[in-house]
């Protein structure tokens, strides 16, 4: 820095040789005193940069001249203003300055190949001539563009800038010298530039922007904990601001972003920050229901509702990586499978064995709880097996990694390994005649347990046929003579029980079982008699009248 917002640097910094055609770089960003990948002065942009037309000839972009490297660039802020500058100067070149002990700051790669960490060192100078300047400081790549200077009390001078390595280690190392008639474009230069208009710059905190924990969270149930750093980069104060933060969907092959399909979860309200001031953030809470199940990036605006004007207002938005956040909104389910002998309506007619089996499919299942017959609750650790005989109630819940947990199940069963009891048919009864061919069976039968499901009648060796829960059944065109009624009763078990009785069925009139017993009959025989009767009494009363 040799003002407020001039930096001198070396020309070739400014140049790309990629691919292997020199070119002009398109944008510079300065960053002062980066310590270990911390930018405790934030950084700056270039709005533009001068370097002498003798270094670079429009005709010939390869024929560069090294005796002419350095270059002006002028920043878009007064970041100087922050770290202070040094002063140029110019002597003579035969001025023991040049030879004395020296000093220099930059980013040597042989010490840190990132070139995230600014080094001092020190050394003696050798040589000065109208262009160049050497030295024997200990210098590498990446430190090309660095001051080499002296001190004079509480202010430095910068003498050259450090331009190219020499061709061996008994080489000296060569900088650029600042001669009177560079200082003169530099001050030239300087002068053409209005001063910048300073803004705040509202960022992260680089490299220890945030955390959130745990990884796994259901809505309205875990706690989530966010942690994250503001900092104002720039070089005027902020009023405050708002930060935002959204889950928005996890991809691994998409850049995230926000947008509709992103969920707002909290905001944070964050007083005014002086320059290069930071604010630790930390919200904790539940997400809101609504969000669905998923993989989500944690992301967050600063300033969310644009309150603060900056220098750069697209870098607000920022997302915590590698890890997605999974989020788990349904809770298991489960599904009892049950091992019996069925029956009908849930009554089995054996002992029943109970197996919970559980299915989650974004966090896993964490357990399960049951009881019987509203006993006490107990953790599902296998099948349950019940033999009593009677109605059961199972209930049951389970919850998954996420803390979710399902409303409450039932299962209602019954045991019931007793058939129908006192199963009787009412009429006909054991050796009944029946004098109609329109036979109405009627029968009776308890359960106590499962209860009856149907009853089945069965006329000789017609089908069976059902009364469903009726306790009677009529057949209609019985034929005269024996027959045998089976009557069945089956519960909803499916126990089954069976009666039967023979019966008989007389509808001849002439029939001495039949309708009217043996009357008829008795009558039919009684007629030629009397009418023989009636023949002698009519002849004997004739002979008298003769007579």
């Amino acid at each position: 820095m040799v003002d407020a917002f001039h930096v001198l640097t070396a020309a070739h910094c400014l140049q790309m040789w990629f691919p292997l055609v020199p070119s002009w770089v398109d944008s510079v960003e300065v960053v002062p005193g980066m310590d270990n990948g911390s930018r405790p002065f934030g950084e700056a942009w270039a709005t533009q940069y001068r370097t002498p037309p003798e270094y670079a000839r429009e005709d010939s972009f390869f024929l560069l001249d090294p005796r002419h490297d350095w270059a002006l660039v002028t920043l878009d802020r007064n970041i100087g203003s922050f770290t202070g500058w040094m002063r140029p100067m110019a002597a003579p070149q035969d001025d023991p300055i040049y030879v004395g002990p020296l000093h220099t700051a930059g980013f040597p790669g042989d010490l840190d190949r990132n070139a995230w960490t600014m080094y001092h060192t020190s050394g003696p100078g050798c040589w000065a001539d109208d262009y160049d300047h050497g030295t024997w400081l200990d210098e590498a790549p990446g430190q090309s563009g660095s001051p080499v200077w002296v001190p004079n009390g509480s202010d430095h001078l910068v003498l050259s800038v450090v331009s190219r390595g020499g061709l061996n280690e008994t080489d000296c190392n060569v900088g650029t010298r600042l001669t009177s008639e560079r200082l003169e474009n530099v001050s030239l230069w300087v002068a053409a530039d209005p001063p910048p208009l300073d803004y705040p710059d509202l960022s992260i905190f680089r490299y220890t922007y945030g955390s959130f924990a745990p990884d796994l969270a259901a809505p309205e149930i875990t706690p989530l904990e966010i942690t994250s750093r503001v900092r104002n980069k720039g070089t005027a104060a902020s009023t405050g601001f708002r930060v935002s933060y959204y889950l928005t969907p996890y991809s691994l092959w998409e850049e995230p972003r926000i947008d509709s399909e992103s969920y707002r979860i909290a905001d944070i309200d964050v007083p005014s920050l002086d320059p290069f001031d930071f604010w630790d953030l930390y919200w904790t809470g539940l997400l809101p229901r609504g969000v669905p199940s998923g993989r989500y990036w944690v992301a967050w605006i600063i300033d969310s509702s644009n309150a603060v004007v900056e220098f750069k207002e697209d870098d607000n938005m920022v997302f915590l990586r590698p890890t997605p956040l999974v989020v788990d909104a349904l809770p298991p389910q489960t599904v009892v499978n049950i091992t019996a002998s069925t029956g009908v309506e849930g009554w089995y007619r054996s002992a029943v064995r109970l197996a919970l089996n559980v299915t989650d499919d974004i966090s896993g299942a964490n357990g399960t709880v049951y009881r019987l017959d509203s006993g006490s609750w107990a953790p599902y650790a296998g099948p349950i097996d019940v033999t009593a005989q009677g109605a059961h109630l199972l209930e049951y819940f389970s919850t998954d990694m996420a803390g979710n947990a399902e409303p409450m199940g039932q299962t209602a069963f019954g045991i019931d390994t007793v058939p129908p009891e006192n199963l009787t048919i009412v009429s006909p009864s054991q050796h009944e005649t029946v004098h109609t061919s329109s036979v109405e069976v009627h029968y009776l039968s308890v359960d106590v347990l499962s209860g009856i499901d149907g009853y089945l009648v069965q006329l000789d060796e017609r089908a069976a046929l059902s009364s469903g829960t009726g306790l009677s059944f009529k057949f209609e065109g019985v034929a005269d003579g024996p027959h045998t009624l089976c009557v069945s009763v089956i519960d909803k078990a499916g126990n089954e029980a069976s009666v039967s009785a023979s019966f008989r069925v007389d509808t001849n009139v002439f029939s001495l079982s039949g309708p009217y017993g043996p009357m008829p009959l008795l009558a039919l025989l009684a007629t030629p008699v009397l009418t023989a009767v009636l023949a002698l009494l009519r002849r004997s009363r004739v002979r008298k009248r003769i007579a």
